[in-house]
């Protein structure tokens, strides 16, 4: 998202069954369980084919609202194809950013709508504790189904076939995409110097791998750009294994950096993790393995500091390691980010 299509700042709360002020949670909605629980993801709703001609019926009929540029569900549907998944709650400040005042429980409707004619689909989280009781998480999180492509295009806007990948992200991968979304949506209400942000930017390296970062922040200070990467890291198991493949690729592109027309300053890597034990493992695991640049030090965060709105004064954190080998936590106070007033 660019500068330009931020439209509001702040506190989105007015909008939302429950504001981030009113939210407690010791450990992050996004956490994978993997060691205390038996989790599946299941498919909302009953599966059903699409009905091309159902749907240009039901946009003349003005049951489906796209034909203007504000109209709601052709909003629902271009946030959903940046966010590739997401809450209603998230959609809600999503659109609020880009200046769209709707209340969640409106946004909620239109989504149950959607998924009756296959523009969206939705799946939900249960699982099973070790005593062999069911937990049912009822949120629903919501991604672009085959309709959407008809939809989208009909207004001349263009979907590539990645956008309809989200059926078959894994669990771990929703809650990746989560945490992102949670990181990006905080980020954008609360500090006003970001130039501009991208989901998944692809960067190429020697030896024709690629390497493709979760989320690009570029922060804008003294006129001159600074980039961040961000890379969200679930504690499933095998996680290190996974995170550390990835990890090699990012100290390779930061120690062979060239500057380019996409990204002329080396960017910091920012890793985002369950919570603050996780963080250190992630520490330990990149030391241990050799994958920290010789020219950077990582930045932490955690999803729970995401949520926080002292984003500035808690947010980040460093990992020092001391001559005896004991570790300690630091936070940072960036001067970079311009945060605006609670």
């Amino acid at each position: 998202m660019h500068k330009s299509e931020v439209i509001n700042r702040g506190p989105v709360k007015d909008n939302l069954y429950i504001g981030n002020d009113k939210i407690s949670v010791s450990k992050s909605p996004y956490a994978a369980y993997e060691n205390n629980e038996e989790e599946e993801l299941v498919e909302k709703g009953k599966g059903r084919y699409v009905n091309i001609e159902n749907i240009i019926l039901q946009a003349q009929m003005g049951n489906l609202k796209i034909r203007d540029e504000d109209d709601v569900d052709l909003q629902i549907l271009k946030a959903l194809l940046e966010l590739e998944v997401a809450t209603s709650r998230m959609i809600t400040h999503y659109l609020y950013i880009r200046g769209i005042n709707r209340f969640q429980k409106d946004i909620q409707k239109r989504l149950v709508y959607l998924s009756k004619i296959k523009a969206v689909s939705a799946f939900e989280f249960r699982s099973k504790d070790k005593n062999g009781k069911e937990r049912r998480n009822h949120t629903s999180i919501y991604y672009l189904d085959t309709a959407s492509e008809f939809i989208l295009k009909s207004q001349d806007i263009q979907v590539s076939k990645d956008s309809l990948y989200s059926a078959l992200k894994s669990k771990n991968g929703i809650k990746k995409s989560l945490s992102r979304n949670q990181l990006l949506l905080s980020y954008l209400s609360n500090i006003e110097n970001i130039e501009f942000s991208k989901i998944s930017p692809t960067y190429k390296l020697n030896g024709g791998i690629e390497l493709k970062p979760d989320l690009l922040v570029v922060f804008s200070k003294e006129k001159k750009n600074e980039y961040f990467f961000f890379e969200v890291v679930r504690a499933f198991d095998g996680w290190e294994n996974r995170m550390l493949e990835k990890q090699r690729k990012y100290k390779q592109f930061i120690e062979e950096f060239k500057p380019s027309k996409t990204i002329q300053k080396v960017p910091q890597l920012v890793m985002v993790a369950e919570d603050d034990v996780h963080a250190f493992n992630i520490f330990k695991a990149l030391l241990i393995n050799d994958c920290i640049p010789s020219n950077q030090r990582y930045i932490y965060t955690t999803d729970n500091r995401v949520l926080s709105e002292n984003i500035k004064d808690d947010g980040l954190f460093i990992f020092d390691l001391k001559e005896n080998n004991e570790v300690h936590l630091n936070i940072i106070t960036p001067k970079l980010f311009n945060v605006i007033p609670g």
